[in-house]
């Protein structure tokens, strides 16, 4: 039924929930080889698949895959991914094409977990601070005064001054996934 469904299907595993689906298939899995496992997970699902986990992939059938490099292991915790498929759905549900949405929901959750570290520490994180954080962006706050956070100054300046002027969200999309500094790089993980 998911091979055959007219729907855009957007998949959010962590490594083990990847690792289930695809042995499901009668594959072999090596979850250490994340850029083979989210391409299997396309191929299985001819979905639009975010393997979670640090430098989240996401790959779609017939796309470049990108890996995200916001985010911190503060965000390994109990609900982060909820928050992840909240941003993903607010995004798509604006009418936002599907692998639009999941990059860069996927980028904005993870600068979100960035800005939340920067506020409280990794240790201890919620995906309620999580949540908190991405609302602190997203209203156009002043959340990287101080400089920049793990190497995203760019971007977190970027973000501000595109909410503080209401740059339409498709525009503010387009930036963000083809700025060279937006959080995504093409290819395999490094």
């Amino acid at each position: 039924a998911l091979m055959n469904t007219e729907a855009k299907v957007i998949m959010t595993p962590h490594p083990g929930e990847a690792k289930r689906f695809l042995e499901y298939f009668g594959l072999n899995v090596n979850t250490k080889d994340r850029g083979k496992t989210v391409d299997d997970l396309v191929v299985c699902s001819n979905a639009i698949c975010i393997l979670k986990g640090s430098g989240t992939l996401v790959a779609a059938p017939h796309e470049k895959s990108y890996i995200n490099t916001t985010g911190n292991p503060g965000m390994a915790t109990g609900g982060s991914g909820d928050v992840l498929t909240g941003i993903i759905a607010a995004l798509a549900g604006q009418g936002i094409d599907p692998v639009d949405a999941a990059r860069a929901g996927v980028f904005i959750h993870g600068l979100a977990g960035d800005i939340s570290a920067e506020q409280m520490g990794e240790t201890g994180m919620t995906a309620r601070n999580v949540a908190v954080a991405d609302d602190y962006v997203g209203a156009g706050g002043a959340a990287h005064d101080d400089g920049p956070v793990n190497g995203h100054g760019n971007t977190a300046q970027f973000l501000r001054a595109t909410f503080d002027h209401k740059v339409p969200c498709a525009l503010f999309l387009a930036l963000a996934l083809y700025q060279p500094d937006a959080g995504f790089h093409d290819g395999e993980q490094k």
